[in-house]
């Protein structure tokens, strides 16, 4: 797979996991790589979540407070990141009066 470049202001974005999220990359582009972004308005959350492998959050705007089952409840506001182990159950949610950003990334599974 060679180099290529994504627009995310053109990818669909989905409501099915809560919030708003666009995936960039993954499977169906060839990848390995799950990676995209995330947005959730003041009061929404992202549905329960858990992976076989290590997840990464990078917070563009915004705060976001993540609840996770063995770490309990983290805040992570804009320019910081977050490693989320992997099968570590996490919940995502705005808590905040503002919109939060968020850019995600983990590896499928082989």
């Amino acid at each position: 797979m060679g180099f290529k470049k994504y627009n995310i202001e053109k990818i669909k974005g989905t409501g099915a996991y809560g919030g708003i999220v666009k995936i960039a990359v993954s499977k169906k582009t060839g990848s390995q790589l799950n990676s995209g972004i995330f947005v959730l308005k003041p009061g929404e959350a992202i549905i329960r979540d858990v992976h076989e492998n290590d997840e990464v959050f990078f917070v563009i705007g915004g705060c976001l407070t993540v609840q996770a089952e063995h770490a309990g409840k983290i805040d992570i506001s804009m320019g910081e990141i977050l490693l989320i182990p992997a099968n570590e159950v996490h919940y995502s949610k705005n808590l905040s009066n503002e919109d939060v950003k968020v850019f995600w990334c983990n590896i499928e599974p082989k």
